[in-house]
């Protein structure tokens, strides 16, 4: 049992990463929680007592080459037999010991898991291994150092490890055992120098962050803003609670921090009352950056698209499903996207079985969840709103890095042929700020066409905004009379109404329950659109039926 003020606790080899950083960081001159250190020989005299060694071993060998369910199986097994093992008398008496050196229950305590694994420059493993906060006797905190020491082994983390390729498997920890500190508030900061820096901080415990179950506050320092904090974000409007004083504390334990790491660090911080002094709980390298863009941007045909925050990013196309309703198959070679309200702690196995995910509230940056979804090159775009009504059972394209979320063209194979319009009176070229317009191909007369991306595209999205079929009309009524109604030189325009299939029908139907849109409907609906940019605008829309 080692002090966290000790100079052996910065050996990461016999503590492990988190208790050696917590220890690098006190050496600096910062505020840690008082507490020890169990070095790794605690947790390994437990395998052994378990009869463990020969078989972990060979896990960290033979895993990467064998079957996940097989990995799974072996983990489950070492996990039960862990469990059913009686903590080695040295390692319980030392517990004793330490609860009482650390208040006897005056106090509650929080054992934290410090793998020897977690915290590299490969990879953080966030939120994977076992923290328990709140313990207030020795029989709790013996319990807990057991529960930590076995989460090596639970699914997530030999999945989470599987996935990290060429990450070394040492399946060993060391424990953290500290004072549990009631933050007023807490969060995590990411330094880079001194004009790139992101806090993301709430109210009260860190854990709401850091488990995705609340929306921080954020406070941004770049460039671009000239030395002041933007903020944004938040349970409420401007629910700031991070002062002048307690950034600027904050940027300087980032600066010293990253000179120590020679490198960007991530540091959750903790504020007790009014002091500007924060807790540090843990800093560690930055191992995905924000900026970061994994795969190749390609040039699909997307209608609807709509603008989130980047979270993680990447590339990818697929079939977005609401896990709700069904349709996700854990394992499955190929996956899907993911559509959820939010992505907390329970989705996190999710995480492994998907290409991609999308939630409607906005989410975090910063949070063990979307530095995982980095770690592992999963996308993660939050803040599209209705993402599970609109999307479900279609296949979309989302880029992580800008925030896109798109369905792709090829749902509606009607559409490119069909959504077309011929200007009259004004010229050509003038059309294409206009939205919903495209430069289109040229035609057998050698004249380019334009696109208008506004049939389905308005119907899409009018659909997505409405509750009601009124609402949809006045919605329409509204974006085209923006639309074209910003063409002053415009007299005239045929507009043609796209004709779709059956099946299409039957995609737009399921935005509006009941509705029942048919294409006579849709052109009575356009009619009145029609009529209703004439008398508003003078712009006379002929509304053309295309050809069967």
């Amino acid at each position: 049992m080692i002090s966290l003020t000790d100079n052996l606790a910065q050996d990461r080899q016999l503590v492990g990463a988190k208790a050696a950083s917590l220890s690098r960081i006190h050496s600096l001159g910062f505020c840690i929680p008082p507490g020890f250190i169990f070095e790794k020989s605690y947790s390994e005299s437990l395998v052994a007592r378990a009869g463990l060694q020969k078989r972990i071993q060979w896990l960290q060998e033979e895993g990467p080459l064998l079957k996940e369910t097989y990995v799974l199986e072996l983990g489950a097994d070492i996990f039960q037999r862990l469990q059913e093992t009686s903590l080695p008398s040295e390692f319980a008496q030392d517990l004793e010991r330490c609860f009482d050196r650390l208040g006897g229950g005056s106090t509650a305590l929080i054992c934290r898991s410090s793998g020897l694994m977690e915290d590299s420059e490969n990879g953080a493993f966030p939120g994977i291994f076992l923290s328990e906060p709140g313990l207030t006797s020795s029989a709790a905190l013996q319990k807990a150092a057991m529960n930590c020491v076995c989460s090596l082994f639970q699914p997530k983390a030999l999945r989470y490890w599987l996935r990290l390729q060429g990450s070394q498997a040492k399946f060993s920890m060391g424990l953290i055992v500290q004072h549990f500190v009631n933050t007023t508030g807490a969060g995590v900061m990411f330094y880079w120098n001194p004009e790139a820096i992101l806090i993301e901080g709430i109210r009260g415990s860190g854990q709401g962050l850091m488990s995705g179950q609340k929306r921080p506050v954020c406070y941004r320092k770049n460039k671009d803003i000239r030395g002041t904090w933007e903020v944004t974000g938040g349970e409420t409007e401007r629910e700031d609670f991070l002062g002048t004083e307690q950034l600027q504390e904050l940027a300087r334990i980032g600066e010293l921090a990253s000179k120590e790491w020679k490198g960007p660090v991530d540091v959750e911080f903790g504020f007790h009352g009014k002091s500007s002094s924060p807790y540090i709980f843990q800093c560690r390298p930055v191992t995905r950056e924000l900026s970061e863009r994994v795969g190749k941007l390609a040039d699909f045909p997307c209608i609807s698209s709509s603008q989130g925050v980047s979270c993680a990013p990447g590339i990818v196309r697929g079939l977005a499903v609401d896990p709700d309703r069904g349709g996700l198959v854990p394992g499955d070679s190929s996956k899907t996207i993911a559509l959820l309200e939010v992505l907390t702690e329970r989705n996190y196995d999710l995480i492994f079985d998907v290409n991609g995910i999308v939630t409607e509230q906005v989410g975090s940056q910063l949070n063990h969840l979307s530095i995982a979804c980095r770690e592992l090159g999963i996308p993660h775009v939050s803040g599209i709103d209705q993402a599970r009504t609109r999307f479900h059972g279609r296949r979309i394209f989302m880029d992580g890095k800008s925030g896109i979320v798109s369905l792709e063209a090829d749902d509606f194979p009607h559409y490119e042929k069909n959504a077309t319009v011929q200007p009259s009176a004004f010229i050509q070229a003038n059309l294409f700020y206009l939205p919903y317009f495209n430069h289109g191909r040229w035609d057998t007369q050698g004249t380019q066409r334009p696109i208008f991306r506004g049939g389905l595209y308005l119907i899409l999205e009018a659909l997505y905004h409405s509750k009601t079929e009124q609402d949809f009309l006045g919605y329409m009524i509204r974006r085209m009379s923006e639309t074209f109604g910003k063409e002053k030189e415009a007299e005239s325009m045929i507009f043609r109404l796209p004709r779709l299939s059956s099946e299409e029908y039957s995609i737009l139907n399921q935005s509006i329950e009941g509705s029942g849109f048919t294409q006579e409907r849709l052109e009575r609906i356009f009619q009145k659109i029609c009529e209703d940019v004439k008398k508003r605008l003078g712009v006379t829309l002929y509304l053309e039926r295309c050809p069967e």
